[in-house]
């Protein structure tokens, strides 16, 4: 296994020996969750209305062997200065042992005391607690489905299974979205659509929820990204004007996810030509590692 602090955009290891190594983690399993139970005034019991997942707090533990006394002072500090307490984000990648990439966003909680009753000569151990407020992993390599369509065209090659229509200026797309690896979680995809296009509207026939811009005539390169992230939950102009208003009301932007499965997603709309285009980027994310 490797692991990797992500630092100013750079890998930094620290399970290689020079001179760190880890030698254990905890809470990097299921992600917690909670209950959600109501009860009435004369019920006996509760009633269950679900579940959902909680903020995960997690320990990594390591090893180092340094060469000499000045060099165990140099690490400790590098390690105070590495886990620092910021406002930004620490990205944790660690790299498994079947090759999968898995990365978390979190903050330091705790734990580095670096307590010397931990050295043995030149060698100490120290463990680092952190907290992840989504307690889900990702693979930090972004997944991107493309949807094209033209007039007349055989549209964009895409290797998965896609079901189209042709007509002369109409965008009319099925495919399935895979999301079923082991694991696996609720993705917040991230959708790009540039114009020109009338009416679209974007339907997870899984789920049931759209997101339908009935009524909208976008214009020729003019872009709308629709954030769905728990939190976000925007629809925003290049200039980063909210366009939010423009969906219908029976649009569902805040339950729009791809959930853990196939997700059967169509595509409808007028009026495109070569420029338009629409895109689903997001990150498989993971309930634990």
């Amino acid at each position: 296994m490797e692991f990797y602090v992500i630092q100013n955009g750079q890998l930094v290891p620290l399970h290689d020996g020079n001179p760190f190594w880890v030698i254990g983690t905890d809470g990097t399993g299921m992600a917690p969750t909670e209950r959600m139970r109501e009860q009435g005034p004369r019920q006996h019991g509760e009633s269950d209305r679900g579940f959902r997942l909680k903020a995960r707090t997690f320990s990594v533990v390591f090893k180092a062997l340094c060469e000499d006394e000045a060099d165990v002072v140099n690490q400790r500090q590098y390690l105070l200065d590495l886990f620092a307490p910021s406002d930004s984000p620490l990205q944790l990648r660690w790299v498994l042992d079947n090759g999968a990439v898995r990365q978390i966003d979190c903050d330091y909680a705790g734990d580095l005391q670096l307590s010397t009753t931990d050295r043995e000569g030149y060698a100490f151990k120290c463990a680092v607690s952190f907290n992840a407020a989504d307690p889900t992993f990702y693979d930090p390599t972004m997944e991107s489905v493309p949807f094209r369509q033209v007039g007349g065209g055989t549209g964009e090659p895409i290797p998965m299974r896609v079901k189209t229509t042709f007509g002369t200026s109409v965008l009319s797309q099925f495919m399935t979205i895979n999301n079923s690896e082991r694991a696996a979680w609720i993705a917040y995809p991230m959708i790009t659509i540039v114009g020109p296009v009338v009416n679209c509207k974007i339907e997870n026939t899984t789920t049931g929820l759209k997101l339908d811009f009935t009524g909208l005539s976008l214009g020729s390169g003019v872009a709308y990204e629709i954030n769905t992230s728990y939190g976000e939950k925007t629809v925003l102009t290049a200039a980063g004007v909210n366009k939010i208003h423009e969906l219908t009301a029976d649009s569902d932007l805040t339950d729009f996810v791809l959930v853990k499965g196939g997700n059967a997603i169509r595509i409808t709309g007028t009026g495109v030509t070569d420029v338009t285009r629409l895109v689903f980027k997001f990150y498989k994310r993971y309930t634990g590692i």
